[in-house]
């Protein structure tokens, strides 16, 4: 009897009549490890869609690089445009999954420290802020496959949802460092706008030293004619040896899946987090509560009722997009399609995500 017609095995509590039995020692401490320090390339994402916004609109930036207030909305959309279009381009770009994110690693370090580095140079902001933008894309657009293709099937679901937990604990983050520089730093001070972007180099300087010890996607050394190599790193991953079954008939597996992928290809031959950010824009413009506080004046009861109103609206709405359309599409992009359409459909998902953004 074939290994996988074995009948009737336990995943988690549950039983799943027919389905591919796993065995226990699939279920590694490398694994899980390898899923993780992968999920971390979410925290630069989350990070840095979180702190630029505070950071850029603080006095000492504009104080640091001479920015007239007249002017000041437009080099704030410039600096947003800058990272969107470079996630953008980021997206579409294709390498070896640990390759992707070493290279996409080194360009956010590069473009961090140029941030960091600029004195009274908007140009390094800009083309930072680009590098940065860059990386982060083809970080969404390898990190939920590079999971998925770690990982074996009954948890492929939980350990590629790191992604969206990793994004989380980088936008908290971000927004907690913006408030302990606001609570116990001179606003005036370029420190003030310096650290947040300094920070940024922490967890990209450990994800760097950390994907040296990572394994090469099995997927991707087998369609490139490694299968050596893939064996290798299935024997490691899996803790088993290439004779057991199981490593055996999820090599068949990776070679069904690429034949479907050659026969696929001879065959063939959106903006929701802009609008939070808008949203939140257009109430500072408009009602430009800075200026009424700075000036001493106290908001009417009813303008103070509906911002209140307002802030605890947009709170419930991220309880629910949190746990919603804010991760679960990068799970589902890189879950649901065979393994040899994921650099596609991934590649797909996370650049229509930085189109949407952008416009």
């Amino acid at each position: 009897m074939p290994y996988g017609d074995q009948g009737s095995h336990q995943l988690g509590g549950i039983y799943a009549a027919g389905a591919r039995p796993t065995p226990q020692e699939a279920y590694s401490w490398r694994l899980y490890s390898q899923a993780v320090i992968i999920a971390m390339g979410s925290i630069l994402f989350g990070y840095d869609s979180a702190f630029i916004g505070t950071a850029i609109a603080r006095r000492s930036f504009a104080a640091s690089f001479v920015i007239h207030e007249d002017h000041a909305a437009d080099i704030s959309s410039n600096i947003t445009s800058a990272f969107q279009a470079g996630e953008l381009l980021g997206a579409l770009l294709c390498f070896p999954r640990k390759g992707a994110l070493q290279i996409s690693v080194v360009v956010f370090l590069v473009g961090a420290a140029l941030m960091v580095c600029a004195t009274h140079q908007l140009s390094f902001i800009y083309v930072g802020r680009s590098l940065t933008g860059i990386a982060c894309g083809a970080i969404t657009a390898t990190v939920p496959s590079y999971i998925a293709e770690l990982s074996i099937v009954p948890i492929r679901g939980i350990l590629t949802g790191f992604f969206e937990i990793a994004y989380q604990v980088g936008t908290l983050v971000g927004l907690w460092v913006n408030y302990g520089i606001d609570q116990h730093m001179d606003p005036d001070s370029a420190t003030s706008w310096r650290l947040p972007m300094a920070v940024q180099l922490i967890s990209a300087g450990i994800l760097f030293v950390e994907a040296f010890f990572l394994d090469e996607s099995p997927l991707w050394l087998m369609r490139n004619d490694q299968q050596e190599q893939a064996t290798q790193v299935l024997e490691r991953l899996r803790k088993l040896p290439r004779s057991h079954p199981y490593v055996a008939e999820e090599l068949d597996m990776i070679r069904i899946r690429l034949s479907e992928e050659a026969n696929f290809a001879k065959s063939v031959r959106p903006g929701v987090p802009s609008l939070c950010l808008w949203f939140v824009g257009a109430y500072v413009k408009a009602g430009r509560p800075a200026d009424n506080i700075k000036a001493g004046k106290a908001p009417s009861p009813s303008t103070a009722a509906v911002g209140k109103a307002a802030t605890a609206m947009i709170m419930v709405y991220s309880v629910f997009w949190s746990f919603g359309l804010n991760g679960i599409p990068w799970i589902v992009s890189a879950e649901i399609f065979h393994g040899a359409l994921r650099t596609l459909t991934g590649t797909w998902a996370a650049s229509i995500q930085w189109y949407g953004r952008k416009h």
